[in-house]
């Protein structure tokens, strides 16, 4: 999937209007100066960040559905399980994309715009 170009191209908008939100803010997860760097440098083609802007954006389209179901009553699985999934993908094990981890800045496999608190340690 051309997943880069997307962010660059059609999905641009949405990306931002999404990651840069102030409803993905306030979800204190996330470190939003951080993010805003990573999709701006990703956007404007210094670097190439679509495997975690792809991430985040999922899991932030996910975050929505939650709090939407939750505003409907809706019953819901463990909402805990997405934010342990989005750190392991992010990086929190040490299985595949190492390099590109390390090209990303993403030292140890503690991806540099998640909050250290939000981090868990062997959980994937």
């Amino acid at each position: 999937m051309p997943i880069a170009s997307w962010l660059r191209g059609e999905l641009r908008d949405f990306a931002r209007d999404h990651l840069l939100s102030s409803t993905f803010a306030s979800r204190g997860l996330f470190r939003p100066d951080t993010v805003a760097d990573l999709v701006n440098r990703h956007q404007s083609g210094a670097a190439d960040y679509s495997h975690h802007l792809w991430i985040l954006l999922m899991f932030d389209m996910w975050a929505r559905e939650i709090d939407e179901a939750r505003r409907q009553h809706v019953p819901l699985p463990a909402a805990g399980a997405g934010l342990v999934l989005v750190a392991c993908l992010l990086g929190s094990t040490r299985r595949g994309r190492s390099a590109r981890r390390h090209r990303a800045g993403v030292r140890g496999g503690d991806p540099a715009w998640l909050r250290p608190e939000n981090a868990s340690e062997g959980s994937c």
